[in-house]
């Protein structure tokens, strides 16, 4: 998983914030006022189990030919945020080909990308991810 959002400056403590039993966090590259994460689970639904995903309910459910990821991202105390322009990025690499995504995500292969206003995830109390993809034998 590569997520691209604004950084701090102290990058030890944002791998400590990603980092978790569930969680491994590959390396954090600062670039232009953001970091750029990699890291990998071995239970998308267990992201949580890191600070920096507490916010996050991950389900997975068998659908029709594959299985659908839902991502709710919560937001406690949502508020305008206007002059924010910077985007963050979420991208996930899954275990088959990607056939469908919510909110104009970039699908390639078995890749899918979410570009997301921060503003848009500051304002809302709820963001909502979706992605449907092929599992050989479904």
């Amino acid at each position: 998983m590569t997520i691209t959002y604004p950084g701090g400056p102290n990058l030890e403590a944002e791998r400590a914030k990603f980092s978790s039993p569930n969680v491994s966090v590959h390396s954090i590259t600062p670039a232009e006022n953001k970091a750029v994460l990699q890291a990998s689970f071995n239970d998308v639904t267990k992201l949580s189990t890191a600070e920096a995903f507490r916010t996050l309910i991950v389900r997975r459910q068998a659908v029709p030919g594959g299985e659908r990821l839902r991502v709710i991202v919560r937001n406690p105390k949502p508020s305008p945020s206007p002059n924010v322009t910077a985007v963050g990025s979420i991208a996930v690499t899954l275990p088959g080909p990607v056939t469908s995504a919510n909110r104009g995500a970039e699908r390639h292969g078995n890749q899918v990308v979410w570009r997301i206003p921060i503003a848009d995830l500051a304002a809302h109390r709820f963001t909502k991810l979706s992605v449907r993809y092929a599992v050989a034998g479904a």
